[in-house]
């Protein structure tokens, strides 16, 4: 009715699927019982995958790659997408990357990785401060997202954190299409 596991099941129909021996190492890492089960141990495991697609995934695809080439540079466009890095912040990546390519700047697999490297440093480096919050007036923060990215959770633990610095918190819940939004917040 709803479709689950369709999904798996045309793929490995049409031959898109693909999973190599350190993929399943990776899921059943993944899956032990340090990451634990519920929220934390979903978020841990999805903030892994992460970091092995940007981290070894880039890493190994860089450095056995035989050139630097388009196809090469799309790949790497592929994994950054997919690694939820956003389309923007990608071509800029992509974009200063072929212009150091263009420039010799970055001639082996090795200084092209330190290159992206530096590029996903240089992206996060503006706005690698942290939240100054003032006491005198209310500060208002407002959360937007689409459905289930982890907006209330992510609210009620910052809420948590404020109040446990001695800062008055007040929530509002401003869920449209959803009942138990209100009792979310109160757990």
């Amino acid at each position: 009715m709803f479709g689950f596991g369709k999904k798996k099941d045309s793929e490995k129909a049409n031959g898109l699927t693909e999973n190599t021996a350190a993929d399943e190492q990776s899921s059943t890492k993944d899956s032990s019982p340090q990451s634990g089960s519920g929220f934390f141990g979903r978020l841990i495991a999805g903030l892994g995958k992460t970091r092995a697609t940007l981290s070894a995934g880039l890493g190994n695809l860089i450095l056995g790659s035989g050139s630097i080439d388009q196809d090469l540079l799309d790949e790497i466009e592929t994994r950054l997408l997919t690694a939820d890095v956003g389309m923007e912040a990608t071509d800029q990546i992509i974009n200063n990357l072929k212009q150091k390519l263009n420039r010799k700047q970055l001639s082996d697999p090795q200084s092209f990785l330190d290159g992206l490297k530096k590029e996903l440093v240089d992206l996060l480096q503006p706005v690698d401060e942290p939240l100054q919050i003032t006491r005198q007036s209310p500060f208002v923060i407002l959360v937007v997202g689409v459905n289930g990215v982890g907006k209330t959770t992510t609210i009620g633990k910052l809420a948590q954190r404020w109040s446990d610095d001695g800062l008055s918190v007040l929530m509002a819940a401003g869920d449209t299409f959803r009942a138990a939004a209100v009792e979310q917040l109160e757990v």
